[in-house]
């Protein structure tokens, strides 16, 4: 029995002893449902919740325990979130949700669902088995291949300046029509593996392997990604670490463009119930074969911060940053940025998120054929949205949009953009 396997079932023992007489029915449904008698436990519970606004939602909830009892954890995982898309903030279905989708080894899914509850649950033993099974579902399957697709139109696939000629150190210089913005609609193709070795009762090994593309008909040159890493993972009562090297190999239109090395490290520690703090950070070594002035060393991080509102409503706070060195002080820059997010679900099944970013690039030599270095204001606006109700299996079409303005002292690196993602993403 693997990790998450023991964690969920040490979570189905609290659940099912606490499934009803827990919440707002007695201890006789529970009975007759612990017994197997559905129909007594049925007209029990009818006659407890008759006349009560929320009657639907408890008698939609046995019957998903019935369902669980009965192993059939699909149907029973179709129902909890059937209750959910008409009451999100209602704890006993996510609860029985997030079980169900880690028996059926949907760890993404459990995982989404257990972090929202363990933020709110005024339940202490309740709270330390979605804990551990936090911990441990954090690292998925043991084994595993994950496929990935998107289709990505943009107005300005290119990040393409609009201007025909731009004045630089007071000359005018005109930019040809294929460094200018070009519409266009990529495609992006993935496929992962990996496998996870329990090294220790602290400390498990991942070893993961990815392969990515995407494609452009003409506005931006194709790319193909390679990426190789060992990840050691960690939990601790209020949080994991993770740490390992990482190398990654990039072609551009077929051709080697990029080869990196590096390591990698992330964390996050829960300060109180419904409010965490994260971070990360990878250092790589890079070189570029055809453009051996931009060899040199790239450092990328966050810190981050989440709070939960409510089950349902979660507000973060990013801080990503970069520090890149070259051979050529004019590519060398530090960017920081600060990106605030609004995550909710709502009554109709609806799953939404939406961000605001601003990013400060500063270069740090002086920009060829001006007297002073780059620097770009880098501005988005963002919205997600995923429906419980409209899936493909047991996936569903994820909905991005984000809109990026870059406002440089370059007038080369000014751009607007309208970018859209969709996305096979897994059914939460």
């Amino acid at each position: 029995m693997s990790i998450i396997t023991r964690a969920a079932a040490s979570l189905a023992v609290l659940v099912v002893a606490d499934a009803l007489c827990a919440q707002d029915a007695t201890p006789s449904p529970l009975t007759a449902l612990r017994d197997g008698d559905y129909a007594k436990a049925r007209s029990e519970l009818v006659m407890i919740v008759a006349n009560r606004p929320d009657a639907a939602l408890h008698i939609a909830y046995l019957e998903g325990l019935i369902k669980v009892q009965q192993g059939e954890f699909e149907a029973a995982a179709s129902t909890f979130r059937s209750i959910l898309s008409v009451a999100p903030d209602y704890e006993p279905a996510r609860r029985e949700l997030t079980f169900a989708l880690a028996h059926l080894g949907e760890t993404a899914g459990a995982l989404y669902h257990a972090e929202r509850l363990v933020a709110q649950t005024s339940d202490e033993r309740l709270r330390a088995g979605l804990q551990a099974l936090i911990n441990n579902t954090s690292q998925g399957n043991p084994r595993g291949v994950g496929l990935q697709f998107a289709i990505l139109p943009s107005t300005n696939a290119s990040k393409g300046t609009d201007d025909e000629v731009i004045v630089i150190g007071g000359l005018p210089f005109v930019i040809d029509e294929a460094s200018r913005a070009q519409d266009g609609v990529g495609l992006s193709f993935g496929i992962s593996a990996w496998n996870r070795w329990v090294l220790s009762e602290n400390w498990s090994a991942t070893l993961s392997g990815t392969l990515s593309a995407q494609v452009y008909k003409e506005a931006r040159a194709n790319e193909q990604t390679g990426t190789v890493k060992l990840d050691f993972h960690r939990p601790f009562t209020q949080g994991r670490v993770n740490i390992g090297p990482v190398a990654d190999l990039t072609f551009t239109d077929g051709d080697k463009s990029r080869e990196r090395i590096g390591v990698a490290g992330s964390g996050v520690y829960a300060l109180a119930p419904g409010r965490e703090m994260s971070a990360g950070l990878t250092h790589w070594w890079q070189t570029y074969p055809d453009r051996e002035f931009r060899d040199g060393t790239s450092i990328v991080g966050f810190l981050g911060y989440r709070q939960s509102l409510s089950p349902s409503t979660s507000l973060s706070l990013s801080l990503p940053f970069n520090r890149e060195r070259t051979d050529l002080a004019h590519l060398d820059h530090d960017d920081i940025g600060v990106v605030v997010g609004l995550d909710r679900e709502w009554s109709n099944g609806l799953i939404s998120g939406f961000s605001a970013g601003l990013r400060r690039d500063n270069y740090l030599g002086d920009f060829p054929g001006s007297d002073e270095p780059l620097e770009d204001i880098v501005s988005t606006l963002g919205v997600s949205l995923l429906h419980r109700n409209l899936t493909i299996g047991r996936y569903a079409p994820l909905f991005s949009y984000t809109y990026t303005n870059s406002s440089s002292n370059i007038g080369f690196f000014d751009y607007d953009s309208h970018d859209v993602a969709i996305t096979l993403s897994t059914r939460f």
